[in-house]
């Protein structure tokens, strides 16, 4: 029996405790409401007003709208619905025509969920120094100045799955760190789909699609740092799709799909240390422009069909590394002005100028281990470039020539690359001190190596066959001069049409030394008085046909008859062979 007595008490206790604890339902008819208890609250008609609308002033609220609406007269600096206490939950509202729709004004562990946010004066949804927030699956559109904004220490809230058109900003967040951004649907913003800026740290912006917006799709600037932006897609901006400028620095762009956008795809300034991988940049204006922005990482990017460059590295830009991106399609793939750029195992292909280019500020670049091939001009272009090293990489089916040195591009290594199938293997015009070493130069329709206007430049250990015009060429007024040729194999040569210039100064180009020829009909060189522009004399040149049983070492030349040059022009000749060797 007492047993039983102290089960009822218990029970009865029990009864009364989850009595204290019932949230009773509150409706709210009017505005000028301040709520200021915890409970549910539910709106329970449209609700029109000429200044603010609804206060909480308390914590531990729900304010449920059921599809009701709060609409101010677009006047003021009012407020939908402003939110004063931690733990509040709006939803379900339709907010239009106050300076604000929803303000979070210093909360936190608050919500806005399935509201339709629109038309208001200033911004749609308003977090000021308020952390931890959700602001999930709301319609905000055509507020006037940002759909969804972060300021003064907003951080750490998580901005998912919201349609947000028609603003100028359509999310912005200023001076907030560890932000969340993702699953958006961002469109027709006037200036800036997604803005970051002033030290907003961390802020992640993954999975939304942006299309439209006039400015840029994505900008991050003013020592925003570590921005991790990954696996949008931004189709169809009509000026930028991702920009990053003003010393903000660490990001990592990954996975991005950015296409129709009409100038940059991709765009750093003054950003380093980033890494950029596996995006697709498809059909854009320009591919990925770094400007004064060093030691940044770009590979596994697919940048197809841009009406620009594929990558350009702009003056200011230093250590950057490409690496194994394919860059096709593109005006010019790779345009590099700057100093350091390590390009190693990438394909620049059927780029309609060419694959890549170094101009007049692009010194002590590395390329290597590339593709490059059937680009409409040639394959690598130098202007001006100087202490360049291009190494093993493969060159081929390029319209105009593998390898042009312009003017000026001067003391660059070409070591160990394969160069074929192009109208002309290498073709420098004006290069100087330029060596070329271990190169397989072959099958190309014009000349292997054309020389016009060029001085100094050495070539040895190179094997140069099978060009179907010249494997060595000089032109004959071009004024070549003191260049030094040495320990090379031509093959399959059906001439060399090599002009040797006497300038009667010393200026001699060294040809014949310790090289190797195969099947070879005959050879002429070319002994010119500087008086005038025509050949005075020729040399015939004789080199057996190397067989199994008639083997030419390097070296064996045959007999060379000298027209015009007496004991001591000989000796001058042997001079510089010995000295240009030690």
């Amino acid at each position: 029996m007492i047993k039983k007595k102290f089960i009822l008490l218990l029970l009865f206790f029990t009864f009364l405790l989850n009595l204290s604890t019932v949230v009773y339902s509150i409706d709210v008819n009017s505005c000028g409401t301040t709520i200021s208890s915890s409970g549910v609250y539910n709106v329970t008609a449209d609700l029109p007003t000429s200044g603010n609308c609804l206060f909480i002033n308390a914590a531990n609220v729900v304010l449920n709208c059921h599809g009701h609406s709060l609409t101010g007269d677009g006047a003021g600096n009012d407020y939908g619905v402003r939110i004063n206490f931690d733990n509040v939950t709006v939803e379900n509202c339709n907010i239009s025509n106050f300076n604000h729709g929803i303000y979070f004004n210093s909360v936190s562990n608050s919500n806005a969920f399935f509201n339709n946010v629109t038309s208001n004066t200033h911004t749609g949804i308003y977090l000021t120094g308020s952390n931890n927030n959700e602001i999930i699956s709301n319609i905000v559109s055509n507020n006037a100045y940002a759909g969804i904004r972060m300021t003064s220490n907003s951080n750490s809230n998580v901005i998912s799955s919201n349609i947000v058109y028609g603003e100028d900003k359509g999310i912005y967040v200023y001076s907030s760190v560890n932000n969340y951004i993702n699953l958006n649907y961002v469109a027709n913003s006037s200036d800036t789909g997604i803005h970051v800026e002033q030290n907003s740290l961390n802020t992640s912006i993954v999975s939304n699609t942006i299309i439209n917006s006039t400015t840029e799709a994505i900008h991050v600037y003013s020592n925003s740092h570590y921005a991790k932006i990954i696996s949008n897609v931004l189709i169809d901006n009509p000026s930028y799709g991702i920009s990053m400028e003003g010393s903000a620095d660490n990001h990592t762009i990954n996975y991005n799909n950015v296409s129709g956008t009409g100038s940059f795809a991709l765009a750093l300034n003054s950003q380093d240390n980033s890494d950029i991988a596996y995006n697709r940049f498809i059909n854009n204006g320009y591919g990925i422009s770094i400007y004064s922005s060093d030691t940044n990482d770009i590979f596994n990017n697919f940048i197809v069909n841009n009406t620009g460059y594929g990558i350009s590295i702009a003056w200011g830009a230093e250590s950057n590394n490409i690496i194994s991106n394919i860059v096709n399609g593109n005006d010019i793939g790779l345009d590099i002005n700057n100093i350091n750029t390590n390009v190693s195992g990438n394909e620049f292909c059927r780029n309609d100028k060419m694959g890549i280019k170094l101009g007049s500020s692009a010194d002590y670049n590395s390329i290597s281990f590339n593709e490059i091939c059937g680009n409409l001009e040639s394959g690598i272009d130098l202007d001006g470039s100087l202490y360049n090293v291009f190494i093993s990489n493969n060159i081929y089916d390029n319209t105009l020539s593998g390898i042009y040195l312009h003017s000026s591009a001067n003391h660059n290594t070409f070591s160990s690359n394969d160069v074929y199938n192009n109208s002309n293997g290498i073709y420098i015009s004006g290069g100087l001190n330029n060596t070329f070493t271990l190169n397989t130069i072959f099958k190309n329709v014009g000349d292997g190596i054309y020389l016009f206007s060029t001085n100094d430049n050495t070539f040895f250990d190179n094997s140069i066959y099978d060009n179907l015009n010249n494997n060595l060429y000089f032109h004959s007024n071009s004024g070549s001069y003191s260049n030094l040729f040495y320990s090379n194999y031509l093959g399959n040569i059906t001439k060399i049409n090599s002009n040797l210039w006497s300038r009667w100064n010393s200026d001699f180009n060294l040809l014949d030394v310790g090289n190797t020829y195969s099947n070879q009909i005959s050879g002429k060189y070319c002994f010119d008085n500087p008086t005038n522009n025509s050949c005075d004399n020729f040399a015939e040149l004789y080199v057996p046909v190397v067989t199994s049983s008639n083997p030419v070492s390097p070296g064996s030349l045959g007999t060379v008859s000298l027209p015009g040059f007496g004991f001591g022009s000989i000796f001058v000749v042997f001079a510089i062979l010995i000295f240009g060797l030690i």
